[in-house]
């Protein structure tokens, strides 16, 4: 059988302020048009197709007129999605029965066991079981479960026993952190698993012929490249512009062998960073972006496909409407750019001066977990224990689905 792994669209994502709908059409066109050519058995999306829980109008729009285009384009192909932590399972199951035939979209873990079987999705001549990103609340409890990884490997265990598969390969879903996984701060929210942000990569079953994930937006693969994250498919932030962006697609034979290829998307609007490294003076900047964006293919492309700049300013002196005026400049000169954000380096030299810029030290900023572990342990004077630690992490997703619900934007 052939799988198509992808995750992480998050559709409906603002980058500063500007809309992604323009690139992820593009995308969601070009994803049809590789089903279609590869003739894939299915398409698997390892969660967080939409960036917020309540998806806005535009996105929704967005996925269905994809999953249309898809049906018809490559009947051949079911799309097999599961729910991230960024689209609640609420209103994902709740989008569920607006899908046509062949199209399944799984938002939480069936709570009746004799369901669960139902997750199981045939995939030319094998299937994919579709787990979703794990809740606190889906999470067994009994002996020797008071960790992240022991709780999250006896669901996926119980998943896989009750899902009837007469030997035939099996990919599993699922969407989570694993230790040792590179991560994206600046667009990834930290998930929870039994109190924990990451589990080990020893949960997934061993008969599992490949574990589609999603979550971590770099792609990566681990325990010899059986368990692997497609990453996401367009840059999530700025720190992302370099990752290497990519779909997997997956063969898995009858014995149990599996070839994945990595298919490079093609990016509809570049994400630049100038200059590459250190800064550049104020009265330099504008001409450099001129320079720079004559060497990309669409002379001029319309707003929303506009490349999307952040700039570095070094400095010799205090200021302060550096960047502001820098924005200024760059309006006035009609540059086809949209200017994510301009940071402003200090210089590294005593007093100033024509030396190399660096960016000013910045404190690290503790997560919402380490900040609970320290408050816990002046408190109680130790560390806390699984059962507090699964109490916080229960509140934390809460106030997280809340968050999401209520406001748009960056989370």
């Amino acid at each position: 059988m052939r799988i198509i792994h992808t995750a992480d669209w998050h559709l409906g994502q603002e980058l500063r302020g500007f809309s992604r709908g323009a690139e992820q059409e593009r995308f969601l066109a070009w994803m049809v048009a590789q089903c279609r050519a590869r003739e894939a058995d299915a398409l698997g999306v390892a969660g967080d197709v939409f960036d917020q829980a309540n998806p806005a109008a535009e996105a929704l729009g967005l996925f269905f007129r994809f999953a249309e285009a898809l049906r018809r384009a490559a009947p051949g192909t079911p799309l097999v999605a599961v729910a991230g932590n960024h689209a609640g399972a609420t209103r994902f199951d709740a989008l569920a029965p607006a899908l046509r035939d062949g199209m399944r979209l799984v938002g939480a873990v069936p709570r009746d066991p004799a369901g669960r079987a139902g997750l199981l999705v045939p995939a030319g001549d094998g299937h994919v079981l579709a787990a979703p990103y794990f809740r606190l609340a889906d999470l067994p409890l009994g002996p020797g479960l008071d960790a992240a990884g022991s709780r999250a490997g006896a669901l996926y265990r119980a998943l896989w026993q009750a899902a009837p598969r007469g030997g035939r390969p099996c990919v599993l879903t699922g969407h989570l952190a694993l230790q040792g996984g590179s991560s994206s701060p600046d667009s990834e929210r930290a998930i929870f698993i039994g109190g924990e942000q990451a589990a080990p990569p020893t949960i997934f079953p061993e008969e599992a012929c490949y574990v589609a994930l999603g979550h971590l937006h770099r792609a990566q693969s681990f325990a010899g490249g059986r368990v692997r994250y497609s990453g996401s498919p367009l840059p999530m932030s700025a720190a992302e512009r370099d990752y290497g962006h990519r779909i997997l697609v997956v063969d898995a034979q009858a014995d149990g062998r599996v070839e994945v290829e990595e298919v490079e998307v093609p990016l509809p609007v570049p994400l630049l960073l100038l200059p590459v490294a250190g800064g550049i003076a104020p009265a330099d900047a504008v001409e450099a972006l001129r320079l720079r964006l004559e060497g990309l293919a669409a002379a001029s492309p319309p707003r929303e496909l506009q490349p999307m700049v952040e700039l570095r300013l070094a400095l010799d002196g205090v200021r302060p409407a550096a960047a502001a005026q820098l924005r200024e400049d760059i309006a006035r000169s009609g540059l086809p750019a949209r200017v994510l954000e301009v940071t402003v380096l200090r210089a590294a030299t005593p007093g100033g001066g024509d030396g190399p810029a660096e960016a000013a030290p910045a404190m690290a900023r503790p997560s919402a977990d380490e900040l609970f572990r320290l408050a816990f342990r002046e408190a109680h004077g130790d560390a806390p224990g699984a059962p507090p630690r699964a109490a916080f992490a229960e509140a934390s997703e809460a106030l997280s689905a809340d968050a999401g619900a209520a406001a748009p934007g960056k989370d």
